[in-house]
């Protein structure tokens, strides 16, 4: 497998090669480089830190399951500042709610001020950018994914939770995620969307993915942010139809076969409700600011949604006798 393969497979075990090669210390680097086990400074109160243990305490198995996701905890908003130094070229900046304050004249009555380090190379982020942006190409966990008229770039995550009674991870309870940006070329924004606790699949491309995925379509479009990519008319090659997609694009990375984007996802049990049923649990949105220990290659979703999305119907009778069937 390749570089590029061992981000767009998600591969637990080549993740776990690779930081046994660099070393626990590296990794121990790199994670702090990037903010992980520190508040970004966001101007709202209550940010936390998440965790993650010192070097000194990284033994093997230690370092293999960190180098997935396991064993250390973040939040969206530290993993959100993390893909926009990549983005942007390397510089991570400390992250604010507004820009600026404008007064009913129109002056600048408050303004954020710009906090910036760089974390790594243009080159390196230029890379960096490359392999996510193989994730979303045939062969990667986020394949399935697309954003008409635009090249994006992003990561699955599938995170197993803690169980706060057990203190072990929870062979049930899921946090699903997809964090990216766009367009790929010149990103413009970076979004992450976590689903908590899904029902059904727990895998971040078909969870978390379309909403990503809706959100994105809808961002670009506001933001006024022109397309990268042609546009071609879905079913007319002569582009005659109003309804437009993007093409696949034609060069695909060197990865073997498909992993965990295209499993099959167990079937969805749907029940007529009663007259005591009780309204399900929304999903958690992007600003989610619980912190949850991570394990695998990536995030969880609540049911299929964006496009191409099956749609059922349930429907309840009632007999003469008063039974419900």
């Amino acid at each position: 497998v390749t570089t590029a393969g061992v981000l767009a497979k998600s591969s637990n075990i080549c993740a776990a090669k690779i930081a046994a090669k660099e070393g626990r210390d590296k990794l121990h680097e790199i994670l702090l480089r990037f903010g992980f086990g520190q508040r970004t400074g966001v101007d709202l109160p209550g940010e936390r830190a998440g965790q993650i243990r010192s070097a000194e305490r990284m033994g093997p198995v230690e370092t293999a399951t960190m180098a997935f996701g396991q064993g250390l905890t973040a939040t969206p908003l530290q993993i959100a500042t993390a893909y926009a130094a990549i983005a942007n070229g390397g510089t991570l900046y400390r992250p604010h709610v507004m820009r600026r304050v404008l007064s009913p004249e129109g002056q600048t009555v408050q303004e954020a001020q710009v906090v910036g380090r760089r974390v790594i190379s243009p080159e390196l982020a230029a890379t960096m950018r490359g392999l996510l942006h193989a994730v979303t190409q045939k062969g990667g966990t986020a394949q399935k994914l697309s954003v008409p008229g635009y090249l994006f770039a992003g990561k699955t995550g599938t995170a197993q939770k803690v169980d706060p009674v057990t203190r072990h991870y929870s062979p049930t309870s899921w946090a699903a995620s997809f964090v990216g940006f766009a367009p790929y070329q010149s990103p413009r924004i970076v979004l992450y969307v976590m689903i908590d606790e899904p029902y059904g699949s727990h895998h971040g491309s078909g969870v978390a993915g379309p909403v990503w995925q809706d959100v994105m379509i809808d961002a670009l479009r506001w933001m006024g942010v022109p397309p990268t990519e042609p546009l071609v008319a879905a079913n007319d090659s002569q582009g005659t139809n109003a309804e437009k997609k993007a093409p696949k694009p034609v060069e695909p990375p060197t990865i073997d076969g498909p992993e965990d984007a295209s499993e099959p996802q167990p079937p969805v049990s749907l029940r007529a409700p009663s007259s005591r049923s009780t309204p399900r649990p929304a999903a958690s949105s992007a600003t989610r600011s619980a912190s949850s220990r991570s394990r695998g290659s990536g995030a969880p979703a609540s049911g299929p949604s964006g496009p191409g999305a099956e749609r059922r119907t349930c429907r309840a009778s009632r007999r003469p006798g008063g039974r419900d069937r």
